[in-house]
């Protein structure tokens, strides 16, 4: 018997999420709950004097909800970010890789 963990993922969401936009590379544009976790900046792997956007987010694996596996494009898919939670300052960025998913989830690193 498999565990569904979609109650306790619609929970996190609920708790913890925020609304961002989600740009495909054809051009549609879908509002959905993450869960943002900006943390401090990082080094960029080709030179590290320089800084890149160290942001992760986890959203419902879901094309009506979120973003589903099977649509994501990484690299060429977009979200509109708020710089802070609750700010109305965006920024854009692109889905770099996923660090984790289920049936339920998945979290996605940008840069």
């Amino acid at each position: 018997m498999a565990l569904d963990l979609s109650m306790a993922a619609d929970a996190m969401l609920d708790a913890f999420g925020e609304m961002v936009e989600y740009r495909k590379v054809s051009g549609a544009i879908r509002h959905i709950v993450a869960v943002v976790n900006r943390n401090p900046a990082a080094p960029l792997d080709v030179d590290p004097d320089a800084l890149r956007p160290n942001i992760v987010i986890v959203v419902k694996n879901s094309a009506q909800e979120g973003i589903a596996m099977t649509e994501l494009e990484t690299s060429t898919d977009r979200l509109l970010i708020p710089k802070r939670k609750g700010d109305t300052t965006n920024e854009e960025l692109s889905v770099n890789r996923v660090t984790m998913q289920n049936t339920s989830l998945i979290r996605l690193e940008l840069v």
